[in-house]
């Protein structure tokens, strides 16, 4: 585990390769070594991981259909609504 650890944090990620790694995680054929590595890539001292995992949990607006909404989709119309 430590020689795994010792590599992987040589590794300089971009948003989109952390991305990538962490959706690969997540599929079944993973699973074996999702432990280890979720493990691994949360202990190694990088803002990177971290700093995905906080603006995924940033509120997310919704569209909620109105008659006077900004947005037009297919004749319809909507306004953003953000929900806690």
């Amino acid at each position: 585990m430590e020689q795994c650890w010792n590599e992987i944090s040589k590794m300089k990620l971009g948003e989109y390769a952390m991305y990538y790694v962490l959706k690969e995680l997540d599929k079944k054929e993973n699973q074996n070594i999702f432990d280890l590595l979720f493990y691994i890539l949360f202990s190694i001292p990088t803002e990177g991981f971290y700093s995905m995992i906080k603006s995924s949990a940033e509120t997310l607006p919704l569209l909620k259909e109105m008659e006077e909404g900004d947005i037009h989709i297919y004749n319809f119309r909507f306004n953003k609504e953000f929900v806690a």
